[in-house]
């Protein structure tokens, strides 16, 4: 994943600036994380090529991106899956999450700028208005964007790719395994970006500490069955709601 790629997962707004390969791969990538493709979902390229108006080729390319980043499975005469994480895998991306986040908070309490503050409250006021809402897939999108924003001031490029990919796998968990509360990352981010501006760099490990923890605790490990989607409708031109993976 390229530095210029990472910044285009979570923001929807520069999709018209992809090449053709990387609109497939981004419109694929949405509906996993989105949510509208379940884990287990079959993938075929035949439907998917005539659903994205693309070649079988195209579509092949971009299953390979994603199988590469963890987001879906392909299997040798099987063809593709969505992925669909084992309790074990998710103690795993956890566990991942929390050696990469904790570790980079000192880091990006030394090199937070107003800006990167600025731009961080504007996503938790989105996010808190999703919630409202009951945008619950919006809330989410935004909860993965606030936490790869979070950790840019820290210009670890290598960390900063592995953390979003996890971060997307973190949305297939939570697809799978459904949160009881109504918005799983339920502790509030701008009581992160407070201590973080305050320089106070051990309260605000412990902070994340705890945030990543109640999040994998809050988690239902009982997956649910998922049938084939209608592609032709899920990946229709008309404007969705979440103006979105």
């Amino acid at each position: 994943m390229t530095q210029a790629h990472q910044r285009h997962l979570f923001d929807s707004t520069r999709i018209q600036q992809l090449l053709p390969d990387d609109t497939v791969y981004v419109s694929l990538w949405q509906a996993i994380i989105g949510q509208r493709l379940r884990p287990g979902a079959r993938l075929p390229e035949d439907a998917l090529a005539r659903a994205l108006s693309t070649s079988r080729t195209g579509i092949r390319r971009a299953l390979q991106r994603l199988s590469l980043e963890g987001l879906i499975v392909l299997a040798p005469h099987r063809g593709a899956r969505v992925a669909s994480p084992t309790p074990a895998e998710a103690r795993e991306i956890f566990e991942a999450r929390r050696i990469i986040e904790c570790g980079l908070i000192p880091a990006v309490v030394r090199h937070t700028t107003a800006t990167d503050t600025q731009r961080l409250e504007a996503l938790v006021h989105q996010e808190k208005r999703a919630i409202a809402t009951g945008n619950r897939m919006e809330a989410i999108r935004l909860s993965g964007e606030f936490h790869i924003r979070l950790f840019t001031p820290a210009d670890n490029t290598l960390l900063l790719e592995s953390l979003a990919q996890l971060v997307s796998r973190t949305s297939l968990l939570i697809a799978l395994y459904p949160p009881a509360n109504t918005h799983p990352c339920h502790c509030q981010h701008d009581e992160l970006i407070t201590l973080i501006t305050e320089g106070e760099a051990d309260q605000a490990t412990r902070w994340m500490q705890h945030h990543l923890e109640a999040l994998e605790q809050g988690l239902e490990m009982t997956p649910r069955d998922t049938d084939l989607p209608d592609f032709e409708t899920l990946f229709s031109t008309k404007p969705s709601s979440r103006n979105a993976s």
